[in-house]
């Protein structure tokens, strides 16, 4: 099993772009759950396929992404 996370709201992502305001609202606004992916959101997927809850799944890739990827 994956992840493949979206862009995720982060200190470094912010230091790394000329305008991370307004590239984090273009991402909020494009995804389709209207809010963008933070750090948290990818470790609690983790959690889960780590978990006894995730005991049958195998050989997938979960999108961290709000579904923006998906469109």
């Amino acid at each position: 099993n994956g992840l493949a996370p979206g862009i995720a709201e982060t200190a470094g992502m912010r230091a790394a772009w000329a305008a991370p305001d307004e590239a984090l609202r273009t991402f909020r606004e494009r995804t389709p759950l209207r809010r963008n992916v933070e750090p948290i959101d990818i470790a609690n997927a983790a959690l889960y396929l780590v978990s006894d809850e995730a005991r049958n799944i195998h050989s997938v890739s979960f999108p961290v992404d709000g579904g923006i990827y998906g469109l």
